[in-house]
Order: C-alpha cells, then sequence, then structure tokens
C-alpha cells in the first residue's frame, strides 16, 4: 500500500498544472530616416487561460522583426516573460 501512495505521489508531482498565467511584455518600435531615429515603448500583458507551465513558457518569447521601405528601417523588438 505505501508503495502505490508513494508511486501516486511521484506522478501527481510531475503533472503540469493548469491554471491561468500571465505572460508580460514590453515592446520596443524603432523608426529610423536619414534624419534620425524614433523609439516608442509599450508594454501590456496577456493572460494565458488553463495553460501548462511548458505551453506558456513556448508562448511567451522575445521576437525581433525588421523591415525596410525605401530610406526608413522599421523594427519591433517585443521581449515576453511570465509573471
Amino acid at each position: 500500500m505505501k508503495k502505490i501512495l508513494i508511486i501516486a505521489i511521484a506522478c501527481l508531482a510531475f503533472v503540469s498544472c493548469k491554471k491561468d498565467r500571465v505572460c508580460s511584455c514590453k515592446v520596443v518600435y524603432t523608426t529610423t530616416t536619414p534624419a534620425g531615429s524614433h523609439d516608442v515603448v509599450s508594454d501590456y500583458d496577456v493572460t494565458l487561460k488553463k495553460t501548462s507551465l511548458k505551453t506558456a513558457s513556448n508562448a511567451c518569447i522575445h521576437t525581433k522583426q525588421t523591415e525596410t521601405n525605401g530610406n526608413t528601417t522599421t523594427s519591433t523588438d517585443t521581449n515576453c516573460s511570465l509573471k
């Protein structure tokens, strides 16, 4: 009986708990032209409903995109982390 109880407790320890998790993001928009550059910073939170820690960690990531149109370069740097 003790072995079954120990195995059950060990299995529960490895099961990922699904709950609401918050991903906090900071976005920096940078526009660069021949006249100079301009930054706009934005912060926001995203609530991931009934999500495991692994799924939330995979969804809450850092991305960077750059686009050039003529003499103007726009980059978006999004840095997210779990709270």
